[in-house]
């Protein structure tokens, strides 16, 4: 029996798939009910979005990393919910590309272009590149996918870490 513990924990580990030191409800910094951080950030196109101000619309804000394996599974279904809601102007949607370590904005623009054939002939949205993880980490430590929903009152409504599909994510935006 000694010998097959290590075995048994071994294959534990691995279906139970990405080992992670900490879990999400110790790394995330901003829950439902806080309000949005102050922050600022350019896209790569130059486009500027302010935390602070308020047009009217809800934001959810979608935090990746274009080398993570689950962020390249999700993202796919982040630009499905982009298709369907479009340019609303009731909601914007910020992608904020991960940087740190090995990332660099041409990895992440180079993965968004890719993306871009999938969404033809609509626009992509917004890609902004978070370089020094500074506004990433504003909200969380680590972990990504990475999500939150502020309310036009710059309220957040909604986070999670993890993996969502464009139905799962509409459901959230359809309930706010």
């Amino acid at each position: 029996m000694g010998r097959l513990l290590p075995f048994v924990g071994l294959s534990v580990l691995l279906l139970t798939g990405c080992f992670r030191e900490e879990s999400p409800e110790r790394t995330t910094r901003v829950r439902a009910g806080d309000p949005l951080p102050v922050f600022s950030i350019e896209s790569t196109q130059g486009v500027r979005y302010d935390s602070q101000e308020r047009d009217g619309r809800r934001v959810l804000i979608y935090f990746f990393w274009s080398e993570c394996p689950d962020c390249r599974e999700t993202t796919p279904h982040v630009l499905d919910l982009w298709r369907r809601i479009g340019e609303r102007d009731d909601v914007r949607l910020l992608c904020v590309a991960r940087g740190g370590g090995d990332a660099t904005q041409e990895k992440a623009v180079a993965y968004w272009d890719g993306l871009a054939a999938s969404v033809a002939p609509l626009p992509m949205p917004e890609l902004y590149y978070d370089r020094d993880r500074r506004v990433f980490d504003l909200f969380a430590t680590q972990e990504v996918p990475r999500f939150y929903l502020a309310g036009s009152d710059g309220i957040v409504r909604w986070e999670s870490a993890g993996n969502y599909g464009a139905d799962a994510l509409q459901g959230y935006l359809d309930a706010e």
